[in-house]
């Protein structure tokens, strides 16, 4: 079955533990079809059960932060997160470069 709408998403990712609680304010997934969820991201993938949220109003619908510096932090980061998913998905940051992906083989094997 093909794939015919791919697209970067900036989400709030959480993870409730029973001793502490998870927040990744800025964080970039893959969505495909508006359906479901690549997590990009080995650290995160690891983790079971993180929720997503693709926005902030759904995010404080289901929690609150009490700390309004936490919250401003995390509303910033956010956004932020969403303009770069928006440059990404525009065509506007792509790394093309073929040393990039060189160091980045050379740093893994490295540490293999």
């Amino acid at each position: 079955m093909p794939l015919n709408n791919v697209k970067v998403k900036a989400v709030i990712g959480i993870l409730l533990h029973e001793h502490r609680t998870i927040i990744y304010a800025g964080h970039l997934v893959v969505e495909v079809d508006e359906e479901f969820i690549i997590e990009p991201s080995y650290e995160v993938c690891s983790i079971d059960n993180i929720l997503y949220f693709d926005n902030i109003k759904a995010f404080m619908n289901k929690y609150k932060i009490p700390d309004t510096n936490d919250m401003k932090h995390l509303i910033k980061d956010f956004v932020s997160f969403t303009k770069l998913a928006d440059a990404i998905n525009n065509g506007e940051l792509t790394i093309t470069d073929k040393e990039y992906y060189q160091n980045q083989a050379n740093y893994v094997e490295q540490k293999i």
